[in-house]
This record gives structure tokens, C-alpha cells and sequence, in this order.
């Protein structure tokens, strides 16, 4: 079962918040959990992946423009929001989804921690 984090609500609901608030809730876990190495993993995880699209909506907006960028955070909202739900459902048994590349630096990260 999914225990209390440091900030007070439950692993889950506090993995799943690493992606619904994007970068800014990732940074916010970051610093402020320190207790559960679960919502540690999501938060690195989101942060990274935060870096990521802003990368690619960089590269992407001066070839094609504002209204790829549209698409491009349509799928971001996607991906965002599969992955909290994901890290939601899985939280009772702490099983980390992780995204190739990224998921992997992220738990590499948080064992080093």
C-alpha cells in the first residue's frame, strides 16, 4: 500500500502530481520529498522529460511555426497526463514506468541519492 510522503498526501497521488503540474510540480518534489524514493523517481522522471519537449518545441518552432506547437502540446498533455496516470495506478505496488533514456537516468539519480 502506498504510504505518506513527506508533503502529507499519499505516494501516489504526490508521483502522479510530478506530471499533472509538469516542470514546476517535478521541482517542487525535487526539493521538498525526501521520504519516498517512488515519487522521487516520477519527479526526476517528469522533470527530465520537461526538459526534453522544451528542447523539441525549440528546435521545432522556427521550421514550422506556431501552429506545430499546438500539436506538439497537445501531445505533450498526452504523454503528461499517461504517465501520472500510470504512476498513479502503479503506486501500490512501486512499480516505476520508466521512459527509455530518461527513466532510466532518473533511477540511476534517485539510487545515488
Amino acid at each position: 500500500m502506498s504510504g505518506l510522503g513527506g508533503l502529507g498526501y499519499g505516494s501516489a497521488l504526490e508521483a502522479a502530481f510530478a506530471y499533472v503540474l509538469g516542470p514546476f510540480g517535478a521541482l517542487a518534489l525535487i526539493l521538498w520529498e525526501v521520504e519516498l524514493d517512488y515519487v522521487r523517481f516520477h519527479a526526476w522522471q517528469s522533470a527530465l522529460l520537461s526538459l526534453a519537449m522544451l528542447l523539441v518545441h525549440l528546435f521545432f518552432l522556427i521550421p514550422f511555426g506556431k501552429g506545430f506547437q499546438k500539436f506538439l502540446f497537445f501531445c505533450d498533455a498526452i504523454l503528461f497526463g499517461l504517465l501520472s496516470a500510470r504512476a498513479y495506478k502503479d503506486a501500490d505496488l512501486e512499480v516505476r514506468y520508466q521512459l527509455p533514456v530518461i527513466g532510466e537516468l532518473a533511477q540511476q539519480w534517485v539510487e545515488d541519492e
